[in-house]
């Protein structure tokens, strides 16, 4: 088949409406990192210690780094005891590199799996490579690889290992990144050189203490290091506390005699505690106390026992000074209680004084930048081990557990305002549980307080949406003992496997969640009834995963079970009914039944607009997804007013920087785009993007949606070379964030090998089409809408590539699957009847082609309307059928008509029009009314040069018809 083909617009699959952003990274294997990052100085990570004062330097340690620098470094205790100074060495050598420039230096927290997978994910993040929703073990291991390929300049400090098998995993086999550990554990000796680290020799404590002391008393130093051990640690309680108080050391040593530590503290058999460490850190906790006279010291230091070993920001601090928590946690009852209004609010410069003071006993230090407070963990365990011989050990946990609730409470809804605050709290949440585990009842109030916590952390991290892997392994434990103490029925048991089937579906665990959703609606139905508000609530949940997994027949069955009970127990009008009303609607359209959709959709923001008004921003969601039905079937006027009203007004009180409104802003370009304005469309998105990486990142799923958006505008726009380079970023990042199976990779991807086919790169189009269909079959399977999209691609491109036998083959199996799964009638059949029809015409079976495209025109006529933009295809390769088949009249009949429609529905200007017009013109040309092909053509230059720009491809490709009409060469 020569002459005028369209074969349709499969390649844009631009998703419309709210971007939901529901991340699956757990395929995840391309192991980029942002280099500009890396590019613009040290990529610093975790909280690297300051340098404290009278540090001293060991220089002969520091030179025995020097000697391991080839790959990995190990520093282990030799005595195995704990305050040898291994942390402030593995920080002077961290602080060494930075100062040099080094392109990453990285502080993980290796106190338990956990700790070390969160740390190396920061990594990750701070790299550019960001978790998305891969499993946690997973981006440690990507973040492995990326040393072992390009880890020069780069140091990694694993600070206090305990699981040496469990962090050998993340190790660097090979390459050229270091990696210092610290360790009291010997095992450390067999993860690489070892350097050994013990306490001070005599020179360096007599300069230590005569530093931190003033004092001249080398034989008193000698007694009291003695005494000591000679560690570090204790050594530095000991000068605190002499310098504060301005003892000698004779005096103190006696005093640290006195202290009777069984009195005090739990002892574990086969522990390396180091007594006189210990009784030196509480003689520290009572000379600070005694010297503070508001006690807001003791307050600090119990609720920093508690909370992430990784540090607690000044500003968590400060809100529970003035929440009076800090108070509270001075004197714990025994009987948990709350911090309620006799709590003595307290001053953030007071609080800011306290903790200056504590820093001044040598029992806190703080981040490199200042940002978080920490202490060290031995100081923390003498801490709670003093709660717990006080017995105010559960009352205080119960206090740490309302001081996050009530900051949680505090942040409410809008947690993507915050998400790094949100983070931190997300792990004080888990620091709190871990602390208590095994230290109270499970069925006390402060077992609750925190359990409740639990379940909000769990939900927390899945409003963030961006680390479902988190959410999964706090919901796991979670239901576990929620059933194990409350009951598999229990409302928060219930709730808790709500929310844990919520991240597995995040995760991209369809299956998993599809199950837990489905055993927590009957379980919800059995409990609490068919209609009460949870169990609409899981029909609906449920109804979601049936619709992403392709089910459409079943969502639909539950979303109007869910509508039906929604509005005869809520009303017809509440916000839970409208939303599962829209939702009902949306799958509608998704199932082709497009007319219901969009009555669906207008009554229910009629409803939404009179009961919650219409600025609510949940109004505002339901008229985004009217304007986007709108569009998607053949209203763009209608749908671009909209748009642009629901942008106007989110902005205006949602705020330019929040999500829904990025999401609005993208697509009313895309709505600009599909009316023809360009030049607007990409304006918009210009600023969406810039918009979207100022507030959410580079790497967040909205940013990368933005990319994409920009690309195909600049594609449309005819500026190749710029959408190039911005596709082949987007589906690089997408592959490396997301996975290669995430449904929004497989998206760029095929856009990535759209514009390679529209740049005449056949073989790398052909290549990409062909991966992508094999990537759509094995995770979603063969009938899902995605998969057959990709075949439709598939088809398509074999077409272009001169290779028929396979476009019919594709074309055919994807004509039988439409048909079978979505009737005859729907438009994605009709369509892939064209597409299969152009694949005839061009292997010669010119007879098919025609009897095929004629019944498919008229069905689209029936269905669509004769100025729908589906039924134009048909029309057009109808036409070109004919002239092939030597009937040019009726060839030309058709056109006009398809000139009349683009004009009528989309206007003079539109670039379909402009390319209806052309041709018509060649149709005329072809048919010898020479005249009339040659005015057209020379019409249809002077409005592309007018609208598009003397340099645009159409505009180019007019130019070059009238020239060849001059030459009569056409």
């Amino acid at each position: 088949m020569s002459g005028i083909v369209s074969t349709g617009s499969n390649v844009t699959n631009l998703q419309l409406g709210d971007v939901f952003l529901n991340v699956d990274a757990a395929r995840l294997a391309v192991l980029g990192v942002d280099e500009d990052r890396l590019s613009r100085g040290s990529v610093v990570v975790g909280d690297v210690p300051q340098r404290p004062r009278a540090f001293q330097p060991r220089q002969d340690l520091m030179a025995r780094f020097d000697a391991h620098q080839t790959r990995t470094s190990v520093v282990c205790a030799m005595t195995g005891m704990r305050g040898v100074g291994k942390t402030q060495l593995a920080a002077a050598y961290a602080r060494a590199r930075i100062d040099a420039g080094w392109r990453l230096v990285a502080w993980v927290d290796a106190d338990n799996p956990a700790s070390v997978l969160a740390g190396l994910g920061s990594v990750a993040a701070s790299l550019g490579m960001s978790t998305g929703s891969a499993d946690a073990a997973a981006v440690a291991a990507m973040v492995r690889h990326w040393l072992e390929t390009d880890g020069h300049d780069c140091l990694v400090v694993f600070d206090n290992a305990n699981d040496l098998d469990g962090l050998r995993a993340y190790l660097p086999a090979a390459g050229a990144a270091e990696v210092v550990i610290t360790s009291t554990r010997q095992g450390a000796r067999n993860l690489g050189p070892v350097v050994e680290v013990d306490v001070f020799t005599e020179e360096e404590t007599l300069a230590f203490l005569a530093a931190r002391t003033g004092l001249s008393d080398d034989t008193g130093a000698r007694q009291l290091a003695a005494e000591m051990g000679w560690l570090p640690l204790g050594l530095a309680q000991a000068a605190a506390v002499i310098a504060k108080q301005r003892l000698s050391y004779g005096t103190y040593t006696e005093r640290l005699r006195a202290v009777r530590l069984d009195d005090y503290l739990e002892r574990v058999e086969g522990d390396t505690y180091p007594h006189r460490v210990a009784e030196a850190v509480m003689l520290s906790l009572e000379a600070a106390e005694a010297a503070d006279v508001s006690g807001a010291g003791r307050g600090v230091m119990n609720l920093l026992a508690l909370l992430s070993p990784a540090g607690v920001s000044r500003a968590i601090l400060h809100a529970a000074a003035a929440m009076g928590v800090i108070s509270a946690a001075t004197e714990p009852t025994r009987k948990p209680a709350s911090p309620g209004s006799e709590s003595e609010p307290i001053p953030a410069e007071r609080a800011d004084a306290a903790i200056g003071r504590l820093a001044d006993w040598s029992l806190l230090t703080f981040s490199v930048n200042g940002s978080a407070i920490m202490a060290h963990r031995l100081i923390k365990r003498v801490v709670r081990e003093l709660r717990m011989a006080d017995g105010t050990y559960a009352a205080l946990a119960e206090l740490a557990g309302h001081l996050l609730a009530n900051l949680g409470d505090a942040m409410g809804a809008r947690v993507w305002e915050h998400p790094a605050e949100a983070s931190e709290l997300v792990g004080h949440v888990t620091a709190l549980h871990d602390h208590v585990t095994g230290r109270l009842d499970d069925t006390s109030a402060p077992a609750h307080v925190i359990r409740s916590l639990r379940l909000w952390a769990l939900w927390l991290v899945n409003t963030l949406g961006d680390r479902p892997a988190v959410a999964i392994s706090i919901g796991v434990p979670l239901t576990a003992e929620y059933e194990r103490v409350l009951g598999a029925d229990h409302f928060d048991t219930l709730m808790s496997c709500n929310n844990l089937a919520t991240a597995l579906q995040a995760a991209g665990r369809l299956d998993e969640a599809t199950l837990l959703f489905e055993r927590t609606l009957a379980d919800r139905e059995r409990v609490l009834g068919t209609h009460h508000p949870m169990t609409l609530t899981s029909r609906n949940n449920l109804a979601g995963a049936y619709r992403e997994a392709g089910r459409v027949d079943e969502a639909i069955s539950l979303y109007e079970m869910a509508v039906a009970s929604r509005e005869r127990v809520l009303g017809q009008d509440d916000p839970e009914t409208l939303a599962t009303r829209s939702n009902l609607a949306l799958t509608y359209h998704q199932a082709g039944r497009h007319d219901a959709a969009v009555s669906l959709l207008e009554r229910t923001l009629a409803d939404g607009e009179r009961a919650l008004g219409g600025a609510e921003p949940r109004t505002l969601t339901l008229r985004n997804n009217l304007a986007c039905a709108y569009l998607e079937t053949g209203r763009p006027d209608d749908g671009l007013a909209l748009l642009t009203a629901v942008l106007t007004d989110r902005e205006r009180v949602l705020g330019p920087g929040h999500p829904d409104t990025l999401a609005s802003r993208i697509s009313l370009a895309f709505a600009m785009q599909v009316s023809g304005s360009e030049s607007e469309a990409i304006s918009v998105l210009e600023r969406a993007l810039t918009d979207s990486e100022q507030v959410l990142g580079a790497d967040h799923p909205m940013t990368l949606t933005a990319r994409l958006h920009l690309a195909v505008s600049y594609q449309q726009a005819g500026r190749l070379g710029e959408a190039l380079p911005r596709y082949e970023r987007t589906a690089a990042d997408a592959e490396r964030l997301l996975g290669s199976g995430d449904a929004r990779t497989l998206n760029a991807r095929t856009h990535l090998a759209g514009v390679y086919q529209a740049a005449g790169r056949l073989d790398e189009a052909v290549e990409l089409f062909e991966r992508t269909l094999g990537d759509y079959e094995k995770v979603l399977g063969a009938d899902h809408s995605g998969t057959r999209l990709a075949r439709a691609n598939l088809a398509g491109v074999y077409h272009l590539a001169g290779q028929p036998s396979d476009a019919i083959k594709q074309g055919e199996r994807l004509v039988s699957d439409n048909q079978r799964i979505l009737g005859n009638d729907h438009p994605e059949t009709i369509n892939s009847r064209n597409n299969l029809a152009v694949a005839y015409g061009a292997a010669g079976k010119l007879d098919q082609a025609i009897a095929l495209l004629e019944t498919t025109l008229a069905d689209s006529v029936r269905v669509l309307g004769t100025d729908h933009p589906a039924t134009l295809r048909p029309r057009a390769n109808l036409a070109s059928a004919h002239f092939d088949a030597g009937q040019p009249g009726e060839a030309i009949r058709l056109l006009e008509q398809a000139r009349l429609s683009n004009e009528r529905m989309l206007g003079a200007d539109h670039l379909n029009t402009l390319a209806s017009r052309t041709d018509l013109a060649v149709a005329y040309w072809q048919a010898g009314r020479r005249r009339e092909a040659i005015s057209l053509f020379e019409r249809t230059l002077a409005d592309s040069e007018r609208i598009l720009g003397a340099d645009h491809p159409f505009t180019k490709a007019a130019r070059d018809y009238v020239k060849a009409a001059a030459a009569e060469t056409i």
